[in-house]
């Protein structure tokens, strides 16, 4: 069988070459390897004429990334140097530069715990837990700005409803309980989902009926009255009983009629009692 074989033009030199993958996967862009890394690199360079420039003064050179504040340069000497404009680089003496404990012979630091400490200082390290204002264990990641899974999870939180992660924490600190019923159970957000405002603290069973009486709160009162009233005032009609006792059929309690058969009676019409004790 032939081979199917179709003509194409690469994308780079612009030239014509055969495509004999048809039918199997995405067609070939590129006539050959060195072609499809060369354009690459050309897409690369376009990105990079785009980007905006470092922003420290008088460096014209393209930030390293899109998030990035500097260059490939000033990124390089802040990592390993601990400030981006400290261009020369630190010798290895065999002496920690931090702790000043022995290090090895071609190290700078004695070990990695020392190496984040050295780093604590640099842009965009946060030392400060953003929720509780405690303090950022020392051996965390770099981009780590909770000290704990539970700070992390009010910062969570406080972000979902536009609050602040300190303003949330000092609200849950101060709490007194549920802001309904007073219950210390775990406390959750309460908001209009109409405006996004917050309202308070509640507890999740309260928060729940707050949702199914439509955060209305006349339909609250009035079931505030329904149960005040006993439910007297309810509008809906009363559910009357459908079982029939034994002496207003005029069955003999000795009978032995089953509670079942009483209330089979009392809902089937022209039912003769006789053979409802008879058990037929």
């Amino acid at each position: 069988m032939t081979q199917l074989r179709q003509p194409r033009t690469c994308r780079h030199c612009l030239q014509t070459f055969n495509d004999d993958r048809i039918g199997r996967g995405a067609p070939l862009q590129y006539c050959s390897v060195p072609c499809r890394k060369a354009r690459r690199k050309v897409l690369e360079a376009l990105v990079l004429q785009r980007a905006e420039p470092c922003s420290i003064q008088e460096c014209e050179k393209p930030r390293r990334s899109v998030g990035s504040e500097w260059c490939e340069m000033h990124y390089g000497r802040n990592r390993f140097n601990g400030d981006p404009l400290a261009s020369k680089k630190r010798e290895a003496t065999g002496v920690c530069h931090h702790c000043g404990a022995k290090a090895g012979r071609r190290q700078l630091f004695c070990s990695k715990i020392c190496v984040r400490r050295d780093r604590m200082g640099a842009t965009g390290r946060h030392v400060i837990c953003v929720t509780c204002k405690g303090s950022v264990h020392e051996d965390a990641r770099m981009d780590r700005d909770t000290c704990s899974k539970g700070c992390k999870s009010t910062a969570n939180r406080a972000y979902r409803y536009g609050l602040a992660p300190d303003a949330l924490h000092e609200m849950l600190r101060t709490s007194n309980g549920c802001q309904v019923c007073g219950t210390r159970t775990r406390l959750v957000v309460d908001h209009d989902h109409d405006t996004g405002a917050v309202r308070g603290l509640v507890c999740p069973q309260c928060n729940v009926g707050l949702g199914m009486f439509k955060d209305t709160p006349s339909l609250l009162e009035s079931a505030a009255r329904y149960l005040r009233a006993g439910g007297s005032n309810a509008t809906v009609g009363r559910v009357e009983s459908a079982f029939t006792t034994a002496e207003q059929l005029g069955i003999h309690p000795a009978a032995g009629v089953e509670p079942r058969r009483l209330q089979l009676h009392a809902r089937t019409p022209g039912l003769d009692a006789t053979v409802l004790a008879a058990g037929e």
